[in-house]
């Protein structure tokens, strides 16, 4: 969801990202009378603004903005500002609270569809609660309220005597409630268990420039296994574990993905 005056933008659902071009998704653009206005325009813009599935800078651009330094026109191509992580909130907010009212209504309406099965309890069913993520902090938000309408993108709910319409949009475990963004988090995280063997992969998309080893090559963590160039500048992907290189997936020249295995590594 952005919006602006005018939105520029290339890509669509489907379309590759690739690396070969600076990583600019869409451009915003608004037009007032004065640079002032304009800017607080932006701002407008950007803070109604939120996207789901792709990280972005919306939340960096509106600190830009926000600076002193911006504001009074004294930017330069040297001008970045350190990003600073928004506080987060110490009690879920409404739309937290809206989202778990959502999420435990939609599991509902699914179990409705599922086949009956007999069962039987003598303890009671704890208050249900949802785990979601925003700004950094995790919250265990409690379900409680009345829903009046709830659809796919819309609820309509009754939460502390206040009844409101809130626009939900979800990709997976990620939502917006408005223009805030949320993560599901599961309510028990898998169990780690003894791993004999690793994966060096990809943190972003990119070609590889370089392969530093061979197969069967013993290495040490740290160790430089794959030279990747992404956005025009060199990223050195390293061991993350002592042993022995397994298997080298990939070959010079070759176009990764985010998340892409590039080599394997089992213990020596």
């Amino acid at each position: 969801y952005l919006t602006a005056d005018r939105l520029e933008n290339g890509v669509m659902i489907g379309s590759d990202v690739t690396p070969h071009y600076d990583s600019m998704l869409a451009k915003m653009i608004v037009h007032r009378s004065t640079r002032d206005e304009a800017v607080a325009e932006m701002l407008t813009s950007l803070k109604r603004s939120g996207t789901l599935g792709v990280a972005t800078n919306l939340e960096y651009l509106r600190q830009i903005l926000e600076s002193e330094t911006f504001q009074q026109g004294r930017a330069t191509t040297a001008f970045l500002p350190v990003p600073v992580q928004a506080e987060p909130e110490s009690q879920p907010n409404q739309a937290a609270r809206a989202l778990a009212l959502y999420i435990h209504e939609s599991e509902i309406r699914r179990r409705r569809t599922l086949p009956k099965a007999g069962s039987f309890r003598n303890n009671p069913f704890r208050d249900p609660s949802v785990k979601l993520c925003s700004n950094g902090r995790a919250y265990d938000v409690p379900v409680g309220g009345r829903v009046i309408h709830c659809s796919d993108h819309l609820l309509m709910a009754e939460i502390d005597g206040i009844t409101r319409q809130y626009a939900i949009v979800a990709a997976g475990d990620q939502f917006l409630v408005g223009f805030i963004h949320f993560e599901r988090v599961p309510r028990h995280p898998k169990p780690k268990s003894a791993g004999t063997n690793a994966a060096a992969s990809s943190p972003m998309p990119g070609q590889v420039l370089r392969v530093l080893l061979e197969l069967g090559a013993t290495v040490k963590v740290g160790d430089p296994l794959v030279v990747l160039e992404a956005m025009k500048m060199e990223q050195t992907i390293k061991s993350q574990m002592d042993g022995l290189v397994s298997a080298i997936l990939v070959k010079v020249g070759d176009v990764v993905s985010p998340g892409q295995t590039l080599v394997q590594i089992g213990v020596s």
